[in-house]
């Protein structure tokens, strides 16, 4: 993996420079060739993130990330093991109702039972009770590390960013 730079301007909206390792442009040319069996079935374990995150149902993040996994959400908290990963979005998502949007996902199957996988996400918070009017929008990307497990892919390893916000904490200015 290289790093590359993008610079995101929105007129309004906080200007963002992140630091994303995904492939040079000359890497996406060469032919990977992946199953598509395991292509469809890292699609499905990315796919179950937002349906757990956003319906609160935390213990579906058992079919997404291994039991030891790591996680580096935004730059603002690492949190190690499962346990920790579904604590951190427990709490951080109490009292806010979340839509999470994936978006152009880039699989490298980088062994037989290893892949890294990059795609865009945007991140929608809406305060509830004394918050109803506040709403918090992040765009963003997840870089994860993926291995194949019994079977099932599981993220590993993920890193994530944010491109563009307008607040650099999506939880806190929701729940003043």
């Amino acid at each position: 993996m290289h790093n590359l730079f993008t610079t995101t301007i929105l007129t309004g909206i906080v200007l963002a420079t992140t630091q994303c390792s995904c492939l040079p442009a000359t890497e996406y040319a060469k032919i990977n060739n992946p199953s598509s069996k395991d292509v469809t079935a890292i699609q499905q374990t990315l796919g179950l993130f937002p349906i757990a995150i956003d319906t609160k149902q935390f213990d579906l993040l058992d079919a997404v990330f291994t039991p030891t996994a790591t996680g580096n959400f935004t730059g603002h908290s690492v949190a190690v093991g499962l346990p920790a990963i579904k604590s951190y979005f427990a709490q951080g998502l109490t009292g806010l109702v979340s839509q999470h949007n994936l978006a152009t996902l880039y699989i490298n199957m980088t062994g037989t039972e290893k892949a890294t996988a990059h795609h865009w996400v945007q991140d929608s918070y809406f305060g509830t009770g004394n918050a109803t009017e506040s709403i918090y929008m992040s765009w963003g990307y997840h870089e994860d590390d993926l291995v194949k497990s019994r079977g099932r892919w599981l993220v590993q390893k993920r890193v994530s960013g944010t491109s563009v916000s307008r607040d650099p904490d999506p939880f806190s200015p929701l729940k003043q």
